[in-house]
């Protein structure tokens, strides 16, 4: 079972890690797991690396909006909280992102002004 565990790590670190993972399509998340059972003794079981062709088909599937984001990510091989690299991966293999129905972002965005106005006139 995992469990979230925050780490507290400097910039440049986290900036260098990210850059790491990307290259070895794989998470910071799974980076630490493997570095951390190393250092204590354990074995631990590597996931499978998705290939080249895979991520572009998943990435696409996503585009198109056959499949959420969560799952997209999963099936790349990246932790759901690994944004950062997987929108690189949607840059780097040239894939355009989902687009957005446009009667549900004007629905959408007429719940967020309504709530803006209704706590503006409660500030008063």
């Amino acid at each position: 079972m995992l469990r979230a565990f925050t780490l507290n790590l400097d910039d440049h670190l986290m900036r260098a890690a990210k850059a790491r993972a990307l290259q070895e399509r794989t998470s910071v998340s799974e980076i630490v797991r493997r570095l951390l059972s190393n250092y204590v003794g354990l074995a631990v079981e590597q996931p499978p690396m998705a290939d080249p062709t895979k991520i572009s088909e998943v990435l696409d599937r996503y585009s198109r909006g056959e499949i959420r984001r969560g799952e997209a990510m999963r099936a790349v091989g990246l932790d759901i909280a690994d944004l950062d690299q997987f929108n690189a991966l949607m840059i780097e293999f040239g894939i355009g992102w989902p687009e957005q129905d446009a009667a549900r972002v004007a629905e959408q965005a007429g719940i967020v002004a309504g709530i803006i106005a209704r706590e503006g006139e409660s500030a008063r």
